[in-house]
């Protein structure tokens, strides 16, 4: 199905005016899976919630340990890391960070997965 076929959404019949044909919406939304689409958006927006929030408030404060005892936590360091090229200043430190944190949240989302096909069989 596409949507060529439901171009009957707007109905002039007999001189009456009717904006959308209700019934020919239905059927596309139930057809196309509209809701189980939207239903699936909704469940990953907040499972990717739920593991960054995991990220920023477990697995973060591990690596702000201060193991120099300078009063900055190594990874902040890491992170204000710069590099001047051409009179451009280059943000190496946050690159990397943000390159660490991306692993790091993919390998929770895996385990999150497997915990949850785990839970359901």
């Amino acid at each position: 199905m596409n949507l060529m076929e439901y171009d009957n959404f707007f109905e002039f019949n007999k001189g009456t005016f009717n904006i959308f044909n209700i019934n020919k919406m239905r059927e596309y939304i139930v057809k196309q899976g509209i809701i189980d689409d939207a239903i699936g958006v909704a469940i990953g927006k907040h499972i990717g919630n739920v593991t960054e929030s995991l990220f920023n408030n477990v697995v973060l404060p591990l690596f702000k340990i201060d193991l120099n005892n300078d009063g900055n936590g190594d990874f902040n360091l890491l992170e204000n890391y710069n590099i001047k090229l051409f009179n451009v200043k280059l943000n190496i430190g946050k690159f990397i960070v943000d390159f660490i944190k991306f692993f790091v949240i993919l390998y929770l989302l895996i385990l999150i997965a497997r915990f949850v096909k785990d839970l359901i069989n």
